[in-house]
């Protein structure tokens, strides 16, 4: 995850094996120099940055958990709270309202919700939770709002599906799902900044 703050790039990285978080500033030449690094425990992965907010969610894999950090005007990560998820996280996200945290569990074969408070805490229990198709590895919400994407990998589908901001829920219809190529593996994805396509690895 990368956060930019004037003229001054950092990039966050986890490092699971060692329980660590590591920041470092990137400069216009793209050269990275590292700053600091905290433990973090529970076995970090996958992160969510949401820049203007200065806040960064860590999915703990051991622990089965998120954490949530603050950013300092040094791109320091302070640490606010964690909280529990369903499962092993192998993807978080933020919805573009900022009121739900989405995790998508490969391992589980599942996605969970969970509502987020004024500090933007996630709640304890999920909002919802649902069943997905062989190992769903990531989830976003497109900046409409109102879609939810979720590549099943080991099914090579996509599911395309309802996002509803106001319950924190995808929708458990499968109309518009997409079969990818068999043993394409769709995994992680990015949208167009501006035409209305996605692109999926």
């Amino acid at each position: 995850s990368a956060q930019e703050e004037g003229l001054t790039r950092r990039v966050y990285i986890t490092l699971g094996g060692e329980n660590k978080l590591v920041w470092l500033a990137l400069d216009e030449e793209g050269k990275l120099k590292k700053e600091g690094a905290i433990e973090t425990g529970g076995g970090p992965g996958p992160m969510a940055l949401l820049p203007k907010q200065r806040l960064l969610y860590v999915g703990t894999r051991s622990d089965k958990g998120v954490r949530l950090y603050k950013l300092g005007s040094s791109g320091t990560p302070e640490f606010i709270a964690s909280s529990p998820l369903i499962g092993n996280p192998v993807y978080v996200t933020v919805d573009p309202a900022r009121k739900y945290l989405i995790a998508a569990h490969y391992g589980e074969g599942k996605v969970s919700t969970y509502a987020l408070n004024a500090n933007g805490v996630p709640s304890k229990e999920p909002t919802q939770v649902l069943d997905t198709l062989k190992n769903p590895h990531s989830v976003q919400i497109d900046t409409s709002g109102t879609r939810a994407y979720v590549p099943n990998t080991g099914s090579d589908v996509i599911f395309d599906r309802g996002w509803d901001m106001e319950k924190g829920s995808v929708a458990t219809e499968n109309g518009n799902d997409a079969k990818s190529q068999a043993g394409s593996g769709p995994r992680h994805f990015a949208f167009h900044p501006f035409l209305p396509e996605v692109y999926f690895v």
